[in-house]
């Protein structure tokens, strides 16, 4: 079956247990039959790639380890357009991803420890609603809440720069200042 090869490549290039790949596969088979009525055969690869990616985006949103459309799409190789119609098609009650929300992940892969992942998360739910930072997605807002707590740590974090953090959230290191510079000015 392609679809679970395909599952478990993108699982892995995620750094994703491929746990996941059974619940992405059930719900791709509920929507598949209704997508493939009438369609011909050359179309249904395609489409069935960008169906089984937004299956994996639903799924690992609910199931606590969400990544941005802007991820699944650079995983998967689908654009994010698709994605984002799909995902309101078959989703359409699905919640927005919160910054909050992919704090965990960032710091999980920086080796950053529990209390501090807590404190960043505490932040932006308390701090970062009160900035105009409706112009920045959610990947920059973690990331910058995460760099602003972490960057005078002592002892600093191994690992941890600007640099490091820009690419686990798939930012360019311009946004992430950008952000900083906005938090900066809004600080207390």
């Amino acid at each position: 079956m392609w679809e679970y090869e395909l599952v478990l490549e993108w699982l892995n290039k995620a750094c994703v247990p491929s746990d996941f790949a059974n619940i992405i596969l059930t719900l791709y088979t509920a929507i598949v039959p209704q997508f493939c009525v009438n369609k011909k055969p050359p179309l249904w690869h395609a489409k069935k790639d960008s169906i089984l990616a937004v299956c994996m985006y639903k799924t690992l949103c609910d199931e606590g380890a969400p990544f941005t459309m802007k991820e699944i799409s650079c995983i998967c190789g689908v654009d994010v357009s698709s994605l984002n119609c799909l995902c309101k098609k078959y989703f359409p009650t699905m919640d927005p991803i919160k910054p909050e929300q992919l704090v965990p992940r960032f710091c999980g892969y920086l080796g950053i420890q529990r209390r501090d992942i807590v404190k960043v998360e505490n932040l932006i739910i308390n701090r970062a609603t009160t900035l105009e930072d409706a112009s920045f997605n959610p990947c920059t807002i973690a990331a910058g809440w995460i760099f602003a707590h972490m960057k005078d740590k002592n002892p600093p974090v191994e690992g941890l720069s600007m640099v490091s953090l820009a690419t686990q959230a798939k930012l360019t290191t311009a946004t992430l200042r950008r952000y900083l510079s906005l938090i900066s000015k809004n600080v207390d």
